[in-house]
């Protein structure tokens, strides 16, 4: 995605439109609240983060819509990381689960930091999250293979732990060998297509 064009005399816009264009297309969720935690800016990655754009969320309260809850499912909305940047200044970083429009929750890593007026007063909090659907995912199932790995103390408790980190292991192989088989049957309907527009080319019967 292209950056938004730089002024013509090359130095730095006071435009606040030039910073509303770059914070646009960065690919992290950006969005400004104000004391009350009403939402004053929201960038395109928060909605593609999120389901909700722009205009549904500007002047909102984002508890209304994101409902932040840590791993354990507690509510943060009274005790979350943008409450806690606005009363004391200082800047938090979190993971949390935020709420999808379309249902589900989806694992973020957040992070807030106060905005502050010229006299050094603190007027509102910016809070900056990405999504680590991958990095969860890796984890548990990391967790998963650590749980299930084969132990030291045979039995039969040993063995099926053993046979749950055999079978954990062939679904993670039988998922790549699925993938690989489909991208090379992919590759060989095009060559295919490709041999029948351009017979002469494609003559001899090494390639196939």
């Amino acid at each position: 995605m292209p950056i938004p064009d730089m002024p013509g005399d090359g130095r730095v816009s006071t435009d606040p439109c030039f910073y509303k264009e770059v914070l646009d297309h960065v690919s992290d969720g950006v969005y400004f609240v104000d004391l009350e935690r009403r939402i004053f800016y929201w960038n395109e990655s928060a909605f593609r983060l999120t389901g909700y754009r722009a205009e549904e969320m500007l002047g909102r309260c984002c508890e209304e819509f994101l409902g932040h809850v840590d791993a354990t499912g507690k509510r943060l909305c009274l005790d979350c990381p943008l409450v806690a940047c606005v009363r004391d200044g200082s800047t938090y970083e979190a993971q949390v689960f935020l709420r999808h429009k379309q249902g589900g929750r989806v694992p973020v890593a957040v992070r807030v930091q106060p905005i502050r007026a010229a006299d050094g007063s603190i007027v509102g909090a910016v809070e900056i999250f990405s999504d680590q659907t991958a990095h969860h995912a890796a984890r548990r199932e990391a967790e998963e293979l650590e749980r299930c790995g084969p132990t030291t103390s045979w039995g039969v408790g040993g063995a099926m732990n053993f046979l749950r980190w055999c079978g954990t292991l062939m679904r993670r192989f039988l998922k790549r060998w699925r993938s690989d088989v489909v991208s090379w049957s992919r590759k060989r309907h095009s060559e295919m297509k490709t041999a029948a527009a351009y017979p002469r080319q494609y003559q001899s019967a090494d390639r196939w």
